[in-house]
């Protein structure tokens, strides 16, 4: 006989409070540990990128400021003749940071760290730098052909930017390359022996090559630039206040914000952010992750880089250094 008290199957009873709130807690547990495993993913996943950024980045600057070195035919260093072409230069786009410095040659020791108390090392790269020559027509009528060396001045510089890339610290680093317009060779014009012809190659230069004016390459700043004009004069003598322009067309300007990256700011207290080249007292001058040195003589020249730089992971999820040292040959002539 059927009972209202008859024991029902437990598929048909449903669940106990008990059992609902054991079944919520259970799952609430595991959403937030799958939850803590997806975040962990990502700023992991986050760091990876950044890393690869900061390497990939770094890698390639380094390279090309090698490469620029190696392929310079003159090097300038902390002197009179060195700060008179650093002054002359155009850099109203990107202006150097004022603690910024040239190296000073050390042409006796062997290439290494500076001697305390005695600094060499600086976070400026000015060089010269040669094109291919323009073929300038000397004879009309014979169709005789003078070629021009060029040159141009290249300066690689840290550049205060107005990024800021990392919440609460300053404005963002950047390493600027920095070209000038191209010089023909003064002393190549004026060894042209034939007054005519030099009149011709001066006239070609300025008409066709749109040269303006010529550079004496063994003088220093305010006696090696004289100008020159479409009839193929020379001035007599040399522009004593010459301005170097930039040549707005090919100057890379900033290698590190655009992507997103920057200069490391020195830090003694970390490894990765101590200078390796410098021997400054700490409060002095700081390289701020781009050191320069050069040494040997002119013949076999020795530039010391070594360049640090950091990629802010998206969400806060640390930074990322590289850091890379080449050394480049390089002969001046």
């Amino acid at each position: 006989m059927w009972s209202a008290r008859t024991k029902q199957p437990r598929s048909l009873r449903g669940y106990t409070m008990i059992e609902v709130a054991t079944s919520l807690a259970l799952l609430a547990g595991v959403t937030v540990m799958m939850a803590n495993v997806l975040m962990g993913s990502r700023n992991a996943d986050n760091y990876i990128k950044a890393v690869t950024a900061a390497t990939e980045r770094g890698q390639r600057v380094s390279y090309e400021v090698a490469t620029l070195a190696e392929s310079s035919r003159q090097i300038y260093q902390k002197d009179t003749v060195g700060e008179g072409y650093l002054a002359s230069l155009d850099l109203t786009r990107d202006p150097m940071v004022g603690d910024a410095r040239l190296p000073l040659f050390d042409e006796d020791s062997a290439l290494g760290p500076d001697e305390v108390g005695d600094p060499r090392t600086g976070n400026i790269l000015l060089m010269v730098r040669e094109g291919d020559p323009a073929a300038c027509i000397a004879d009309g009528g014979t169709g005789m052909i003078r070629n021009i060396t060029l040159h141009r001045f290249v300066c690689i510089y840290p550049h205060q930017s107005n990024r800021v890339l990392l919440a609460g610290q300053p404005a963002a680093r950047d390493l600027i390359i920095w070209r000038s317009i191209q010089f023909p060779s003064y002393s190549e014009v004026m060894a042209i022996e034939d007054a005519t012809m030099r009149k011709n190659v001066v006239q070609d230069l300025y008409d066709r090559f749109g040269l303006m004016t010529l550079w004496d390459e063994g003088s220093g700043a305010d006696a090696a630039f004289y100008v020159i004009d479409g009839l193929g004069n020379v001035d007599a003598t040399p522009t004593s206040t010459y301005q170097i322009e930039e040549d707005l067309d090919i100057s890379d300007r900033g290698r590190l914000v655009y992507g997103n990256a920057q200069l490391v700011r020195t830090d003694y207290n970390a490894r990765e952010r101590r200078p390796v080249l410098t021997t400054d007292p700490q409060g002095t001058w700081a390289p701020h992750g781009f050191e320069v040195k050069v040494g040997g003589p002119a013949t076999s020249r020795q530039v010391w880089m070594r360049l640090v730089i950091e990629v802010a992971a998206q969400g806060g999820q640390g930074l990322a250094i590289f850091a890379s040292t080449n050394i480049a040959n390089a002969q001046e002539y």
